[in-house]
C-alpha cells in the first residue's frame, strides 16, 4: 500500500503541484484546503506524513500543530511545515523538541522537497 501524504494549503495550485510531484514518486496524496479539513482528513484517513501551510482560513497551521500534539493518535506524525513568507516557521516552537518536523519555505525545489519527504518518511519494507 502506498504511503499517504496529506497536503494542506489554501492555494489550490500549490496543492496540485505537490500532488503531481508526490504521486509520480508513488505516494498516495490526500488534499485539504484549510485546517478544519486537515483535522477531519487526519481523523478519517490517518496519513503517514503531512505537508502544512501556516496561514489558512478557519483553522490555521499553528492551531493544527497544537491539535496534533494534543492528540495521542497523531502526536508522532511527521510534518513538513511550509510557511508562505520569509521568516515563517517560528510556530514550530509549540512542538516538543523531538517532534518530527522540518520547515521549508515556499517556493521550494521539488528535489529538495522530495529529499525531506524521504528523510521524514523512509520507504516501507516490502
Amino acid at each position: 500500500m502506498a504511503q499517504r501524504i496529506l497536503i494542506v494549503d489554501d492555494d489550490d495550485m500549490f496543492v496540485q503541484l505537490l500532488t503531481l510531484v508526490l504521486s509520480r514518486q508513488g505516494y498516495e496524496c490526500l488534499e485539504a484546503y484549510n485546517g478544519r479539513q486537515a483535522i477531519e482528513t487526519i481523523e478519517v484517513m490517518q496519513p503517514d506524513l503531512m505537508v502544512l501551510d501556516d496561514m489558512m482560513p478557519w483553522v490555521n497551521g499553528p492551531d493544527v500543530l497544537r491539535w496534533i500534539c494534543d492528540n495521542p493518535a497523531t502526536k508522532d506524525m511527521p510534518i513538513i511545515y511550509m510557511p508562505g513568507y520569509v521568516g515563517g516557521g517560528d510556530d514550530i516552537h509549540i512542538l516538543p523538541d523531538d517532534f518530527p518536523v522540518k520547515v521549508l519555505s515556499k517556493p521550494c525545489e521539488p528535489s529538495v522537497f522530495l529529499a525531506v519527504v524521504r528523510e521524514l518518511l523512509p520507504p516501507e519494507a516490502e
